[in-house]
């Protein structure tokens, strides 16, 4: 195969132990048991790039994933760890209280890390539980006009809200104006709301059609049903990142279940992730290439031709 490989989900930490704990923390039930083999790499820049380039990948999309659960835990880590318990107290207060200043932080400086290394493509992290509506839309609006971000990532599961929220009319408006694609995590939640399923995703693309949606995880534990939802929206895209490693577990497709999902939503709609620190690059294309009943050129899209038109490289 002589398609380019563009890896469209890949997560950077600022530090490799930042990415380690991220990574220990984040459980994923909806698959059920299976021995799934996680990256060695924390994540890191240096760890990235050093990953990127065993995979023969050109390109990265970096998902800046901005919670407040994910905010808090790494200004956490940036204590001074001789602090008394009185003084740590007080620091997490300050940091809790300045989430708003650590996610514009945080987005300017994956986007910067992107302007030295032009292999990583930044798309940006927005959550309406720290910025209000008005500071969202026009953050997104700065990053991409002055700071070159190419795209938004949103967690609604881990962020707690559904797309049609009207706290993100304003950011998805810009996305619209602007040509900025949107890259969102979908899966149902362990309880609650269930934010993330692919009939979460409906309302939002009614109410804007010119939305560019990826949906992560071709549905993660909601798989099944995304064939009705691909029908109903022939304009949402997909990466295949995590479910491609789970595939053989109880409540995963198989190989062949996953091929059949591919080609039921049109090969041509579905574009490679890793989601790296969590899985290998490298791995996830040998995945795809082994899938059953794909023909070569349809594993070329996946790789990385659907993701050169999608990002207008």
């Amino acid at each position: 195969m002589d398609s380019p490989v563009i890896d469209i989900h890949i997560h950077i930490y600022r530090t490799s132990e930042q990415g380690h704990l991220g990574k220990e923390e984040y459980e994923i039930w909806e698959y059920g048991e299976k021995d799934v083999t996680l990256s060695r790499y924390g994540g890191s820049s240096e760890e990235a790039l050093t990953a990127i380039e065993e995979a023969g990948a050109e390109k990265a999309v970096v998902v800046n994933l901005c919670s407040r659960s994910s905010l808090m835990e790494e200004g956490k880590l940036e204590l001074p760890r001789d602090l008394t318990d009185e003084q740590r107290e007080k620091a997490v207060k300050e940091i809790a209280a300045n989430l708003d200043s650590r996610l514009k932080a945080s987005n300017e400086w994956v986007c910067d890390l992107a302007r030295s290394h032009p292999e990583l493509i930044p798309f940006v992290g927005v959550d309406p539980g720290i910025l209000s509506p008005e500071e969202m839309e026009a953050h997104v609006r700065e990053m991409a006009q002055d700071r070159g971000a190419k795209g938004v990532k949103v967690h609604p599961v881990s962020q707690g809200f559904y797309m049609h929220d009207p706290r993100m009319s304003g950011v998805w408006r810009a996305c619209v104006e602007l040509d900025l694609p949107i890259i969102a995590h979908v899966g149902p939640a362990k309880s609650g709301d269930q934010y993330a399923t692919p009939e979460a995703f409906t309302p939002v693309m009614k109410a804007f059609p010119g939305l560019r949606i990826v949906m992560a995880h071709m549905g993660g534990g909601s798989w099944r049903r995304l064939p009705e939802f691909a029908e109903a929206h022939p304009g949402a895209l997909y990466d295949i990142c995590e479910i491609i490693e789970w595939t053989g577990a109880p409540r995963a497709p198989t190989d062949l279940d996953l091929a059949k999902l591919i080609l039921r939503v049109g090969p041509e709609k579905v574009m490679m992730g890793s989601d790296f620190p969590w899985y290998s690059i490298l791995h996830t294309v040998e995945r795809v290439r082994e899938l059953p009943l794909l023909t070569d050129e349809q594993k070329e899209l996946i790789l990385g031709a659907n993701a050169v038109e999608f990002l207008g490289l």
